[in-house]
């Protein structure tokens, strides 16, 4: 089924996911295997995004992002897609946590912005050459996490025009 679910178009419903937690703040992995299972199941879903923006991914190791990944994987083969979210403050690091997510059997990637730019700011530049440097060093597809347009991180349409160049960018 996974096969299907990677010849489908972007587009769709992709469902943030949740990450449940023990009381020492490890990682439910039955919990979360079982409300995965349910969420695949839902009728019109795409895919699913563990590790996302507003979920847990700022609490979790990257072992235990790459974990928690595999799992959603595991559970959604029944053809939904998997995005996995990459938040990281530069190139290098962000590069790693990409390869860990398809290494865990992400179908893509829901890169972030680094969080330093949402109070420095960058240049266009540095904005698309880290969409570039990402996508030259991991063979996966990449969806763009957009901030919104006040933040110095939210991306102009022309930095987003120049994103869209980069074969791994998804365009939809």
């Amino acid at each position: 089924m996974k096969k299907n679910a990677r010849a489908r178009e972007w587009s769709g419903v992709f469902a943030a996911t949740l990450c449940p937690f023990h009381k020492d703040e490890s990682i439910d992995e039955e919990g979360l295997r079982a409300y995965i299972r349910e969420l695949a199941c839902v009728p019109g879903l795409t895919g699913l995004v563990p590790n996302g923006h507003t979920g847990e991914i700022m609490s979790l190791l990257p072992g235990e992002r790459a974990r928690v990944t595999h799992i959603v994987a595991e559970e959604a083969g029944r053809g939904q897609k998997v995005i996995s979210g990459v938040s990281a403050e530069g190139s290098r690091e962000a590069i790693q946590h990409a390869q860990m997510a398809k290494d865990a059997g992400a179908d893509a990637i829901l890169l972030m912005p680094p969080h330093h730019w949402l109070r420095f700011g960058r240049t266009s530049r540095t904005a698309v050459g880290f969409f570039e440097d990402v996508a030259s060093a991991v063979d996966i597809k990449i969806v763009v996490h957009q901030y919104p347009a006040w933040t110095k991180a939210g991306f102009t349409l022309a930095e987003m025009l120049e994103m869209v160049k980069i074969p791994n960018v998804v365009r939809s």
